[in-house]
């Protein structure tokens, strides 16, 4: 038993109160803690296994081994997933059926030029991939729907609505607005928050009634949303001035438009704050009694 200067053992919850601080601090030494005893790898494979980032498919292949190799069911631990599916691998489909209860969900693709080998791997690989995520039912997603659903469907939102997207609450698109805005929103029951991305360029401003349209379509068949985000992005010099002058005003007060300042990808594991400024700049505007939407700075 662990004894300090011969004095009586400490209590065990707090040796593993230290050993679980230990191990959020660093992800290094959680993966050897984890090899001290049973007991504590079952203190520290929660943290350990909670949330993966799998960027590149070295590390997606080395999890898939460690999963299927794991006597301890470390996949059922995972909560929050994020993955980069690549047509022509199977890791992703593997891992997504091996991690059953996952609440929190990121996926990028690998966009690639295909040759008549490589594209008939890539179908097969898809079809693995749509049938490993109608086994999920995640709360919280983001992911290129376009990409992810095939590029096949005229609305990507119709081989997922009834499956994986059941029960998600929170949705970012990375799509670009060409694609979202033919999206039918409504086809998810039960989403609250969603947030799309929109890149305004000067040449596209005499096209920004499609981007309103889309909007009031969501407003209008969502029933339970609460937040809508949209995330401008100004490449090209575009200034604030600019957006500010060309962006029509919009009355709904759900509506958050937020500048965004750095690339997506390294906000994915930063999306809770964004919720939280969206929902605060909506809470004050109610207070307010604001009827314009504001642009905050972030």
């Amino acid at each position: 038993m662990y004894q300090v200067d011969n004095q009586r053992p400490l209590p065990l919850k707090l040796i593993r109160f230290i050993f679980e601080q230990v191990a959020r601090d660093d992800v290094r030494s959680a993966a050897r803690l984890a090899r001290i005893s049973h007991l504590v790898q079952h203190w520290i494979d929660p943290i350990l296994y909670s949330d993966v980032v799998l960027l590149r498919q070295t590390a997606c292949r080395s999890f898939l081994r460690t999963i299927e190799t794991s006597k301890r069911g470390a996949s059922y631990i995972v909560r929050s997933l994020c993955v980069s599916f690549n047509p022509l691998e199977v890791f992703v489909p593997k891992i997504l059926l091996a991690c059953p209860a996952l609440v929190n969900l990121t996926i990028y693709v690998v966009h690639t030029s295909l040759t008549g080998v490589e594209t008939h791997i890539s179908s097969g690989n898809y079809e693995k991939l749509h049938f490993s995520l109608s086994r999920l039912r995640p709360s919280q997603v983001q992911m290129e729907l376009a990409a992810v659903a095939g590029n096949v469907y005229y609305d990507p939102l119709l081989p997922f609505h009834k499956t994986l997207f059941q029960s998600t609450t929170h949705l970012v698109v990375i799509d670009p607005w060409e694609l979202w805005t033919a999206c039918n929103f409504g086809l998810l029951p039960a989403l609250t928050h969603i947030s799309f991305n929109l890149e305004l360029r000067p040449f596209q401003v005499g096209k920004m009634s499609a981007v309103l349209h889309a909007l009031d379509r969501v407003f209008e068949r969502c029933a339970r949303l609460k937040i809508c985000i949209v995330r401008i992005s100004r490449p090209g010099g575009v200034s604030k001035d600019y957006v500010q002058n060309t962006f029509p005003s919009v009355h709904d007060p759900r509506l958050v438009l937020l500048y965004d300042t750095e690339p997506l990808f390294n906000k994915s594991l930063r999306l809770a704050s964004i919720w939280e400024l969206a929902e605060s700049i909506t809470k004050e505007r109610r207070g307010q009694n604001k009827k314009r939407t504001m642009i905050p700075e972030i």
